[in-house]
């Protein structure tokens, strides 16, 4: 959660993001066959008693040995309240807290399903350079 400085009007939560490591098996569904709404499916993994959610213990593991895969659910900032110049401080904000939270997590892969022709022109827009060493 990314809360503004100097809120926007009554606007306080200017931008929002979650995500969850998954199995590699449900990774590599996904992968194999591309189909919308993967978070419905992971929210129904988890109703259904057989979640796709790593254990601590799935977690610990896959970071010790081949790394993780997580899905991003959710990014998204408060398009009605910000400027262009407050979104690109957004969304700076929010990539830096996303790499803050997880230093030290071996990623294997990240998965973002995009909703609409304009998120995926703005994720595709991004570039994106890993330094295997800033994230273990």
């Amino acid at each position: 959660m990314i809360e503004a400085a100097r809120p926007s009007g009554t606007h306080r939560i200017v931008g929002f993001g979650s995500a969850v490591f998954v199995s590699r098996a449900f990774a590599l569904a996904e992968l194999s066959d591309p189909r919308p709404r993967i978070n419905s499916r992971i929210l129904a993994s988890i109703d259904s008693g057989r979640s796709d959610l790593l254990s601590k213990a799935q977690l610990r593991c896959g970071n010790t040995r081949g790394g993780l895969d997580m899905v991003i659910l959710f990014s998204s900032w408060r398009r009605d309240a910000l400027g262009m110049e407050d979104v690109s401080e957004v969304c700076a904000t929010t990539a830096g807290r996303f790499l803050e939270q997880h230093l030290g997590y071996r990623f294997h892969r990240l998965i973002m399903e995009t909703v609409g022709e304009e998120e995926a022109a703005m994720i595709c827009g991004f570039s994106v350079k890993w330094s295997a060493d800033a994230l273990h």
